[in-house]
């Protein structure tokens, strides 16, 4: 029994040659480019996760560093006071004198 002049067996050879083929052409694409890309896949997830935490890090920095400019902008708007107090009562004991 023939089809376009080939036999059973030579069909069943060529898909079997045409299978192992596609099998290796796809094998090799498996490690020549998906491989390498999972690999930088996972590196770049790596890189996110540690620039994630040096941001957490830096932010909780940053609110210490503010709180405490809070504390000394606190602290001179005190002496500002005391001094603006100072101020009036050396002035009213001028005028006294």
């Amino acid at each position: 029994m023939t089809f376009d002049g080939f036999s059973v067996e030579d069909w069943g050879a060529l898909v079997t040659v045409i299978t192992v083929l596609a099998g290796g052409i796809l094998m090799m694409f498996r490690y020549i480019v998906l491989k390498p890309l999972d690999d930088a896949i996972k590196d770049l997830g790596l890189k996110i996760a540690s620039l994630g935490e040096q941001a957490r890090r830096d932010a909780h920095e940053n609110a210490q560093e503010i709180n405490g400019l809070g504390a000394r902008v606190t602290d001179q708007d005190k002496r500002l006071t005391t001094l603006e107090v100072w101020k009036e009562t050396t002035e009213k004991y001028a005028k006294n004198i």
